[in-house]
């Protein structure tokens, strides 16, 4: 969980621990309630359909509802020990990323879901070295069995971004859609070769 200001509301997260895909859902406060609506929330919002088997949680007061969202879930959830972060350490170095975006004292009430999953989307589609530098977006479809892209959504606005490959030396600038529940890459507009500082393509 990403937590906002006092009064201010948070977001919940959870990461696939074998892709690393991101999946995040702002709550209004820290009410169990209203945690457990985030939950199911950020699994409807997932950009891949992946299969639930098990979820570790902190041991914060807001997963009091936890029994509840297992049953929602049709999965088990277990906990790590008190005071140990490094138990759940990819889901605490994620949030470390998303806090780049909303620093501490962010006032999740001002921050629209388009926003967070526009956020959310960069970070899945950034490479990673533990995936042999793919994003988890393009990681998922090999290698989590089951596993199918949500795309089936309505389109709200679009946009551009790039992708370093320091393998090929080439930059790449991708047109993705903006969607209802997440985004996803449409196609790639251009690719540039970098030599001496000089983009050609």
């Amino acid at each position: 969980t990403v937590y906002g200001g006092v009064a201010k509301g948070c977001v919940v997260t959870l990461v696939d621990r074998k892709s690393k895909l991101l999946t995040a859902a702002i709550s209004v406060n820290r009410e169990k309630e209203n945690i457990r609506n985030a939950f199911l929330r950020a699994f409807s919002l997932m950009e891949f359909d992946i299969p639930v088997e098990t979820i570790t949680l902190d041991n914060g007061s807001e997963f009091a509802d936890f029994l509840n969202i297992e049953a929602d879930l049709n999965t088990t959830i277990y906990f790590a020990d008190p005071h140990s972060p490094w138990q759940r350490g990819l889901n605490e170095n994620t949030n470390d990323i998303l806090r780049f975006f909303f620093p501490k004292g962010t006032d999740f009430s001002l921050v629209s879901e388009e926003e967070l999953l526009r956020v959310v989307h960069l970070i899945n589609t950034r490479p990673r070295k533990c995936l042999d530098y793919l994003s988890p977006i393009d990681f998922i479809p090999d290698v989590v069995p089951g596993a199918g892209q949500v795309d089936d959504v309505a389109v709200i606005d679009n946009y551009v971004a790039g992708y370093w490959s320091a393998t090929t030396g080439e930059f790449s600038e991708h047109t993705h859609r903006i969607a209802t529940n997440g985004y996803v890459a449409v196609d790639s507009a251009k690719t540039y070769t970098i030599t001496s500082g000089a983009k050609s393509h």
